[in-house]
């Protein structure tokens, strides 16, 4: 019976020390907000802080940009940049040593002057460095209404 208790110990033990709670999804929503927000301000300090050394964007085109290239791209094109996220939907891995997370993403910016809007769907992988959720890489896929929803009668 006593080995029994025993075995029952570890066993509560070594699922609780894998256990996900909601603070890391919490955690990573409120990461995304702030890296979304600093893409805004184009702070790109507190970008770097959010994301991992190696980070690297996908974009809809297959285009891969590293941290330098993206700074390099907004900073020569992006003017009055707003960004609003939703359907967040944020997904730990078993051990919480990564996660990924799927939102819409609504922005309106100007392109060398130009107005523009788009929306798109992205899919962000997360690792944890220590006690922070870091992004490791993000694509981003532009989305448009069906053919019949934009025809004119």
């Amino acid at each position: 019976m006593k080995k029994l208790h025993i075995l029952f110990f570890v066993l509560l033990m070594a699922t609780s020390i894998f256990a996900v709670d909601g603070h890391d999804e919490g955690a990573i929503e409120k990461r995304l907000q702030q890296n979304f927000e600093a893409y805004e301000k184009q702070d790109w300090e507190t970008i770097s802080s959010l994301c991992t050394n190696d980070w690297m964007m996908v974009l809809h085109n297959g285009a891969r940009m590293t941290m330098d290239d993206m700074k390099q791209f907004f900073t020569a094109h992006i003017t009055e940049h707003s960004i609003a996220l939703s359907n967040i939907k944020v997904h730990v891995s078993g051990d919480a040593t990564m996660a990924w997370a799927t939102f819409d993403e609504e922005t309106s910016y100007k392109f060398d002057g130009n107005p523009v809007s788009e929306k798109a769907v992205f899919t962000a992988i997360f690792e944890k460095e220590g006690e922070d959720w870091k992004i490791k890489t993000q694509q981003r896929t532009l989305v448009q209404p069906p053919p019949e929803m934009t025809e004119k009668k």
